[in-house]
């Protein structure tokens, strides 16, 4: 979110919480894609270190969703 904050299905994680919490769902799920969406107001540093994050937990694929349209 636009206020940092990090979410799975409405939970929130810290990203120290995520450094855990995706290698052991890669593990329960190791074909399952993730799609990272983020507020337009978050620093392209923060989804880039989170992609990064997603790389390192052995995540197959990593997409991005984005709301074609919406103009600030």
């Amino acid at each position: 979110t636009a206020e940092g904050v990090y979410l799975i299905e409405d939970r929130e994680f810290t990203l120290e919480e995520l450094q855990t919490k995706l290698p052991a769902i890669v593990k329960s799920k190791p074909d399952h894609d993730v799609f990272l969406q983020a507020d337009g107001a978050v620093p392209y540093e923060k989804v880039a270190q989170l992609m990064a994050i997603c790389t390192q937990a052995g995540i197959p694929r990593v997409g991005l969703v984005t709301q074609p349209g919406v103009s600030r």
